[in-house]
């Protein structure tokens, strides 16, 4: 398993400077809460998320506790991991719950899937569990949050959108749509021979898709035609994100969980 340090945050030296960069707006406004800069991060998040409506809190641990209270946590045990903030138990306990704790393990600070199966045979009674790092990363083994592309091939020609998402799903992964997919998705650019052809660097077609691919934060680009593969791979080598977002064919992905499975049993 990918070790993880005790605490970091997972930001690039380039969204550090954004949020720099963002932070002193907002101080130089004058206006700390509310006001403009509330109201487009609300409506930004909402359309990120894909849903209606987003509301702002003051703390993280404020939202978690609105969570806990939402799905009916009062007077029921909650797992919490040990290497996290008082808030994340605050929360629970501000919810009406009842705080258990949950092991990590050594090498990435987080519990494990085979931990939190394990707890639960011992502790049939806990109601949930918060599984999250310290510093707000997810456990390595929590399905990674995927973005899939249609390939022109599978899709505008043979009509095959359902098949790849049910496989992917059936993998594991958080599968996310882009705002072109199914029979409204773009090509990445190498139909037609594109992919031979010199094009003007702000309008390379696979730049495109792959900054679209972008906009859903996926630690996955999942796609089912080697064309594809070379071109988004290609999209996200130029923006330099190969450490961040990988891109597999869905057959490579299926294959992991397959050999996964199989080690385990």
């Amino acid at each position: 398993m990918t070790p993880i340090k005790p605490f970091y945050f997972d930001m690039t030296p380039e969204e550090i400077a954004e949020f720099q960069e963002g932070a002193g707006k907002i101080l130089r406004s004058g206006t700390l809460i509310l006001g403009d800069y509330t109201n487009r991060f609300e409506q930004e998040f909402a359309r990120f998320i894909g849903a209606r409506h987003a509301v702002s809190v003051n703390s993280g641990a404020t939202a978690l506790e609105i969570l806990l209270r939402l799905k009916g946590t009062e007077g029921k045990i909650i797992a919490v991991p040990t290497n996290t903030n008082f808030a994340t138990i605050s929360s629970v306990l501000r919810a009406g719950g009842q705080v258990h704790y949950l092991d990590m393990d050594v090498s990435t600070f987080a519990p494990t899937l085979a931990m939190v199966r394990a707890e639960l045979e011992r502790a049939p009674m806990l109601a949930g569990i918060v599984w999250v790092h310290i510093g707000g990363i997810i456990s390595p083994e929590f399905p990674k949050r995927t973005v899939y592309h249609d390939s022109c091939y599978y899709g505008r020609y043979n009509d095959v959108y359902d098949e790849p998402r049910m496989l992917l799903s059936r993998a594991g992964a958080q599968v996310h749509e882009m705002e072109r997919h199914h029979k409204f998705g773009m090509c990445c650019g190498a139909g037609g021979g594109r992919m031979w052809i010199e094009e003007d660097p702000d309008k390379r077609v696979n730049l495109l898709r792959t900054e679209q691919a972008l906009q859903t934060d996926p630690e996955v680009i999942a796609v089912s035609c080697p064309y594809c593969m070379t071109m988004l791979g290609d999209g996200i080598k130029a923006k330099q994100l190969e450490e961040k977002v990988q891109t597999l064919d869905v057959m490579e992905i299926v294959d992991e969980v397959t050999r996964s499975r199989d080690a385990e049993s």
